[in-house]
């Protein structure tokens, strides 16, 4: 969430400033993201697997 909001900000907000420093800890947040991502999927694929599906349907399932 953190970073999409950065991410809106960097595109939109013409006010806010955008510093070297902060989009470096950005980036090192996703890559660190992604790389924890990718450890789950090969040590645990099942879990992996039913938080994805879970991600996916949940939009649906939270209104019931």
């Amino acid at each position: 969430i953190d970073l999409q909001e950065l991410r809106h900000s960097a595109d939109y907000d013409l006010q806010s400033p955008i510093r070297k420093s902060d989009a470096l800890d950005a980036y090192d947040t996703a890559e660190r993201a992604m790389n924890a991502w990718m450890d789950l999927r090969q040590s645990k694929p099942d879990t992996a697997a039913i938080f994805a599906t879970a991600v996916l349907l949940w939009p649906g399932l939270s209104g019931r």
